[in-house]
């Protein structure tokens, strides 16, 4: 199911007031601001993709494209080291 923008935004204004107080007991906020971080990355790589078959698969899109995937998947292990050596 999916939320409108409206109720997105009020969700994550809600969960940085959480953070920001350190009332966030079941890490719920941290879950939901950090989930929602990934998402914003990924569309990145949606949107270079569209981009990149839109141009017919021209060669600069391609390396965008492929230039866009690897930052993504560069911040994904990051993530998961910070996450690993609990530094989040």
């Amino acid at each position: 199911m999916r939320v409108s923008q409206a109720i997105l935004e009020q969700a994550l204004n809600a969960a940085r007031a959480m953070r920001e107080s350190g009332d966030d007991p079941e890490h719920l906020a941290k879950a939901l601001l950090s989930e929602h971080e990934r998402l914003q990355e990924w569309q990145k790589v949606i949107a270079a993709t569209k981009l990149f078959l839109r141009s017919g698969m021209a060669t600069t899109e391609h390396a965008r494209l492929v230039k866009t995937l690897h930052e993504v998947e560069a911040s994904e292990e990051r993530l998961d080291k910070q996450a690993h050596f609990g530094l989040e």
